[in-house]
């Protein structure tokens, strides 16, 4: 039996339909519309310009494959983290072209690829295959009822596994015909992964993980953590990663919400440990990631202190101590185990960075978009209005805007903008007031009545 977990298999539930999915299938009903023909423009650059989403590196330890939310597909030389293609594929302004799912083919040679893909002209969403050598979008599969969410690839290479918001579909790759369906979510899929033998595990926000046969049949729903008496399993709760070892003898899964990992055998059932880090800071240790031997076991989440974000790595295949490196101000999205004991992970920044065994950083590919986190006070505005300077990052030097300047000389970078005496912080005391709303990567102000 399961300690802590309650297994709630052959037990069937209300199907409860998570709000933001339904108003997204609503959008999508009430807006598809053509697909547009005329060219749009796009930002090339060398590094992904919104967070990344999902990495994978391929199997012969060669090449790392990330998606980002600027809706692209690139491909890196792991070794050093040189950008080698970046792929474009079908998009509208706004949200149409997001991608949310990546799975690799075990040859290396293909990427699916999923999201928010095709809803915007479609009653349902598609999954992208695509060709890596070549950067060419090799075939489109539709019919899959809402956004697409985790994917993963059997083994074997002949069935990929869909989240789609509140199920899981599972389609032939060489078709992309659906051939099964699990319905029995009250929650959103949060994370696919098949064994080496062909098992498939599943996470959702309904608290309970799931495993499969390898003809997908449920063998296994459990909650964690266990709900209090008299409350139904599987109705609440919100699970983060799961991956299975690469050798298939261990299971673990994180948690949005708990700064807990469960490592889990999964033959038997039962839980192997619980893993903790002690800090009181520690909000989550939602995601996780192996290494090819299946003897390091890397965990991260949600850390209180803004200034520095820990990753933890356990040794001995979950049952060594923790080992701690504090990587900086960063929020870590999805991270790959490493053949030399390293890790690769990536981040919202967006960045790439390889990290050693021992905790040294080796390689970094780095964000080439402006930092606004720190700079909430420090917007500064000339007593006419026809200057605004902005500090890049945290360091002295700014971008300042002349509005009266024609567009080739209204845009500059300069060192002086914050000992420049004709440029001071707004003023909040008027009629109108400026308001600055911060992003993490954006700066938007707005004049509004005081």
């Amino acid at each position: 039996m399961w300690l802590r977990f309650v297994e709630v298999i052959g037990q069937t539930h209300q199907l409860v339909l998570r709000t933001g999915w339904l108003l997204a299938l609503l959008f999508v009903a009430s807006s598809s519309q053509a697909q547009q023909t005329s060219p749009q423009p796009r930002v090339v650059a060398p590094m992904h310009v919104g967070s990344i989403e999902q990495i994978r590196t391929t199997s012969d330890g060669q090449r790392l494959v990330t998606i980002g939310q600027d809706k692209t597909v690139r491909v890196w030389r792991l070794r050093d983290l040189a950008l080698l293609r970046t792929i474009y594929l079908p998009s509208e302004p706004g949200i149409e072209g997001d991608l949310y799912g990546l799975a690799l083919s075990d040859d290396g040679k293909s990427a699916y690829v999923g999201g928010w893909t095709g809803l915007s002209w479609h009653p349902t969403s598609q999954i992208y295959k695509v060709n890596l050598n070549t950067g060419r979008l090799v075939s489109t599969w539709g019919g899959f009822a809402g956004v697409i969410g985790p994917l993963a690839i059997s083994r074997d290479g002949k069935h990929i596994a869909v989240g789609l918001g509140d199920r899981v579909q599972i389609a032939d790759t060489s078709t992309g015909k659906v051939m099964a369906e699990d319905r029995e979510y009250a929650g959103q899929v949060a994370f696919l992964d098949y064994s080496v033998s062909g098992k498939l595990a599943a996470t959702a926000t309904d608290g309970c993980v799931r495993l499969y046969d390898a003809n997908f049949k449920l063998s296994l729903r459990a909650a964690y953590p266990p709900p209090a008496p008299g409350v139904q399993p599987c109705r609440e709760g919100n699970l983060g990663g799961v991956r299975f070892s690469p050798d298939g003898k261990r299971l673990a899964f994180g948690i949005k919400d708990v700064p807990e990992v469960v490592l889990v055998d999964p033959t038997a059932s039962q839980i192997l440990r619980v893993i903790k880090t002690g800090d009181p800071l520690q909000q989550s240790l939602c995601c996780i990631s192996w290494s090819p031997d299946s003897t390091i076991l890397t965990v991260y989440g949600v850390y209180a202190d803004r200034t520095r974000t820990p990753l933890f790595r356990i040794n001995q295949s979950g049952g060594g101590p923790l080992d701690r490196f504090d990587l900086g101000y960063n929020n870590i999205t999805n991270s790959q185990g490493l053949a030399d004991g390293g890790v690769v992970f990536s981040t919202d920044t967006p960045e790439l960075i390889r990290m050693s065994k021992d905790g040294k950083v080796i390689a970094r590919a780095s964000s080439v978009t402006t930092d606004y986190r720190e700079i909430n006070e420090r917007l500064l505005i000339s007593n006419d209005a026809n200057s605004i300077a902005l500090p890049l990052g945290k360091g002295k030097s700014a971008v300042r805007f002349d509005m009266l300047a024609s567009p080739d000389k209204a845009l500059k970078t300069q060192t002086t903008a914050f000992t420049d005496q004709s440029l001071v912080p707004p003023n909040h005391n008027g009629v109108l007031r400026l308001r600055g709303e911060v992003g993490r990567f954006s700066y938007r102000a707005s004049l509004v009545p005081n």
